[in-house]
């Protein structure tokens, strides 16, 4: 029975292709588009309101990290909306006027951060770019402010990350989803 089969797709070479060319063809494609497997570089657009040292430092950070690429500076929220619109960029950072100031004040700095999360990955892929940043900033200006109190930089770290967090990514450790689409998607390509 299985000679008889194997002949019959040798022979006919649409089935052959069906069964055999085919399939790996579109594994290499399925395996290509996924090669990269977390989204980098994502465009985005800052609107700089307060335009001081602090202000560039906090877009100098989130364009630093390897998910965001800072595509456009505008000045006003109007021409990021039409950026965000035309889909040309994935999201927009707005830093507000008396940035700097609020900051040195020790007030409270809301930082508004607007993204496309119609894409899963990639929403998700710029919201943990922008905490990280946010994170990282946050945690710099509390160890300067402890550091000029103290002039001890162990305690001034202390004091700025009282508790040091070590995420753990079990199971799928690069946020890389091709083993799951791949291994979902190739069976049904040899239905």
């Amino acid at each position: 029975m299985f000679r008889l089969i194997s002949a019959w797709v040798l022979q006919d070479k649409f089935l052959f292709i069906v069964c055999f060319i085919l399939p790996f063809c579109l594994g290499v494609l399925g395996t290509q588009i996924f090669k990269q497997e977390t989204p980098r570089q994502l465009p985005i657009v800052v609107v700089d309101l307060d335009k001081t040292t602090t202000s560039h430092q906090v877009a100098f950070e989130l364009g630093a990290t390897s998910a965001v690429e800072i595509k456009y500076q505008v000045a006003s929220l109007s021409e990021a909306k039409r950026f965000l619109n035309s889909a040309e960029v994935y999201g927009a950072l707005i830093l507000p006027r008396d940035l700097e100031k609020k900051i040195k004040m020790g007030r409270k700095v809301d930082l508004p951060f607007y993204y496309n999360a119609e894409y899963v990955l990639v929403g998700k892929t710029l919201k943990n770019a922008f905490l990280q940043t946010a994170l990282t900033l946050d945690a710099k200006t509390l160890a300067t402010k402890a550091l000029v109190r103290d002039s001890n930089l162990i305690s001034a770290k202390a004091q700025a990350m009282p508790i040091v967090l070590q995420l753990h990514a079990l199971y799928n450790e690069e946020n890389n989803y091709t083993q799951y689409l791949l291994s979902v998607m190739l069976p049904c390509m040899w239905l």
